[in-house]
């Protein structure tokens, strides 16, 4: 995509018809288009979870529309917090998996629960509290922001209770 300084704003993309061509302009060569103002737009990579870009702007040393990244300001107790809240969300989803209708039935009924979602629960609760101790143990917000809690393999240990059952 191309964009063009025009009285102050920039305006997006290439126009079919312009100036003295006659249709076509916009698949002319780059070297065309840079001679009459129209310049590549670059976009940067960057973290959405910890940095944000700027409005665009056109960089004249390299003759590119641009946008500067921004780290955001991250307040490392309130990332904490909602990471601690995430995490146990994540887990809560997983146990009430684990804790269908037919194994509340089961205690209802007073029947033994199955030892392996007794163990999966275990699991859980394990992992819960290692992440929490990892989150409150971390000085930098952005490594609060980007920590992720993989739980794997829950779905296809259910899927084992249900076919013992």
């Amino acid at each position: 995509m191309k964009a063009k300084v025009v009285n102050g704003k920039i305006e997006f993309g290439l126009p079919k018809y312009y100036k003295h061509w006659a249709g076509g302009f916009n698949e002319l060569s780059d070297d065309i288009h840079e001679k009459e103002g129209f310049y590549h737009i670059t976009h940067p990579d960057f973290d959405h979870k910890t940095q944000r870009i700027s409005d665009i702007y056109f960089d004249e040393k390299n003759n590119v529309f641009t946008y500067d990244i921004i780290d955001l300001e991250l307040d490392l107790e309130t990332e904490r917090t909602k990471k601690v809240q995430e995490i146990e969300a994540k887990i809560n989803n997983e146990k009430s998996i684990l804790l269908d209708a037919k194994i509340i039935e089961m205690v209802v009924m007073g029947e033994p629960i199955p030892q392996s979602v007794k163990d999966r629960i275990i699991v859980l609760r394990a992992k819960q509290v290692e992440a929490i101790t990892a989150i409150g143990n971390m000085i930098d917000s952005k490594s609060v922001v980007k920590f992720s809690l993989s739980i794997d393999d829950t779905v296809k240990e259910v899927e084992i209770v249900k076919e013992v059952r």
